[in-house]
């Protein structure tokens, strides 16, 4: 009169001791549905926290990358500044340069001819000398006319 294993046990079994299974078992399905409700909290929670987390390094580059932007900005306007003042300043050089150029050729000039002056002035000078002296020989010579030698 054995038909099979599990109905045998069934059939041993009492109707307390069934009723008791069916507790139990009705107790680990809510605990069980309890513990998966409880991960799924805790996988959410989890997820919310990653997100966060993500979504704040999201907020942190975003905001990194603004202010490249706008160093990249204020560099470039500072770059534009400096690139003309350099242009400014290199004409300015250039000026110099010419006026510098210019100078020396006015001082090679005026050292030519002060040489041809002064070359010029020692035989001016030798000539004005021998006229002084002919004039002082003549002074000495000449014996100035009484109003008596031209009136009497």
């Amino acid at each position: 009169s054995s038909s099979g294993g599990a109905m045998d046990e069934l059939d041993r079994m009492s109707t307390t001791d069934m009723k008791e299974e069916i507790l139990q078992l009705r107790l680990d399905k809510k605990n069980l549905v309890h513990a998966l409700t409880a991960k799924q909290e805790e996988i959410e929670n989890m997820k919310r926290s990653r997100t966060a987390i993500i979504e704040a390094r999201e907020q942190n580059i975003k905001s990194q990358i603004h202010v490249a932007m706008q160093n990249n900005e204020k560099l470039e306007k500072d770059y534009e500044k400096l690139n003309l003042h350099a242009k400014q300043l290199t004409a300015a050089v250039q000026k110099v340069v010419q006026e510098r150029k210019l100078l020396e050729t006015q001082i090679l000039a005026l050292e030519s001819a002060n040489k041809k002056n002064t070359q010029s002035s020692e035989h001016h000078t030798t000539t004005l000398q021998t006229d002084m002296n002919i004039n002082e020989a003549r002074q000495e010579n000449d014996t100035p006319l009484s109003i008596c030698d031209t009136m009497c």
